[in-house]
């Protein structure tokens, strides 16, 4: 083919779209087109910051209070610890696990549904076997107040605790977290309130169908 046929030929390519734009200008072979880059994959669950050996200091003094006879001392730790984020939350899970009394352990679900982090959820839901049931109430408590059904069944069966106090925070944070009483009041005579309860673990079984 001649030179002059080779270029009135490439000039035709060219007007028709037969070729690559970048082909046309250069004159050489279409570029290969450079596949865009991958998106990151998401990464595993953000690692607890741990804190400097003075920070975790401060976080074993802070929950030591939690162990008071006194009400007003345990809670304004509970609020000091809220305050300090990770180093707070890892060594409120480890207390929530392992600490021998369960006053400890209570505070420090107590405590872990104030930091609302999503890390903790597990080990809450894992307190809802403790054998104490203020633990159980606790743990109960924090999963709720941080979106997590897991809790639920645990504060419907303390509905129909013998404590009227006990009840009372049962439908006080259902209330709180799910915007229902279902018609439960924890001073109502017994059949009542086992009425009302029958109500509350109808509701907890449809939901979680609905949720599959």
């Amino acid at each position: 083919m001649s030179r002059m046929l080779s270029l009135a030929l490439s000039t035709a390519l060219c007007s028709s779209g037969l070729l690559a734009l970048a082909a046309c200008q250069t004159g050489g072979a279409p570029k290969p087109v450079t596949p865009p880059p991958e998106e990151p994959k998401p990464e595993g669950p953000k690692p607890f910051y741990e804190g400097t050996p003075v920070m975790q200091a401060r976080v074993d003094q802070e929950i030591a209070h939690f162990a008071s006879d006194d009400l007003k001392e345990r809670v304004e730790a509970a609020g000091r610890l809220a305050k300090m984020g990770d180093p707070a939350v890892s060594g409120l899970m480890r207390a929530l696990a392992e600490d021998p009394t369960a006053r400890v352990r209570s505070m420090s679900a107590y405590t872990l549904g104030f930091l609302r982090d999503h890390r903790a959820l597990d080990a809450l839901a894992r307190a809802l076997s403790d054998a104490d049931r203020d633990v159980r109430s606790e743990a109960a408590t924090a999963l709720a107040r941080n979106g997590d059904d897991r809790g639920l069944a645990t504060l419907i069966r303390s509905l129909e605790d013998a404590d009227p106090h006990v009840r009372a925070h049962a439908i006080a944070v259902l209330l709180e977290t799910v915007g229902e009483t279902l018609g439960f009041r924890p001073d109502d005579d017994p059949l009542d309130r086992q009425a009302a309860v029958a109500r509350w673990k109808g509701w907890l079984e449809r939901r979680r169908e609905q949720k599959g």
